[in-house]
């Protein structure tokens, strides 16, 4: 496949789909796909025999999800984590970490974030 599809209505199999999220910007591998098919979490597909189909539209639309919106520092990708109730931390850890901030932080910091998604061109 040499370029990404153009109409939303494209039908591309597993590979395509995964080759032309990636020219598009969202790195993504067939195998991730076929994972996420069985488990969940995946863009929906259709089934032809024993063929997987995606529409680009629906597999773009899956992608776009995933992606966080704009930030200029990780720390603030921490702090909106963090505000989220999101620890960070690897997920083999037996004991979750505690929030590095004070409870109080933590409310503000998530009305702060609920303002931004209500006026989204005035969080500038």
């Amino acid at each position: 496949m040499d370029d990404v599809p153009t109409s939303p209505d494209a039908r591309l199999g597993r590979k395509q789909l995964a080759d032309a999220l990636t020219k598009a910007g969202y790195p993504t591998s067939q195998h991730t796909l076929s994972t996420l098919a069985s488990r969940g979490g995946g863009p929906p597909f259709s089934k032809y025999a024993r063929h997987v189909i995606y529409t680009w539209g629906d597999g773009l639309a899956w992608a776009q999800s995933r992606s966080t919106p704009p930030r200029e520092t990780a720390s603030e990708h921490a702090a909106l984590r963090r505000a989220a109730g999101i620890v960070p931390g690897p997920s083999h850890r037996k004991k979750a970490m505690p929030n590095a901030l004070p409870a109080e932080a933590i409310a503000m910091l998530r009305a702060a974030v609920r303002e931004c998604e209500a006026n989204p061109t005035e969080a500038a």
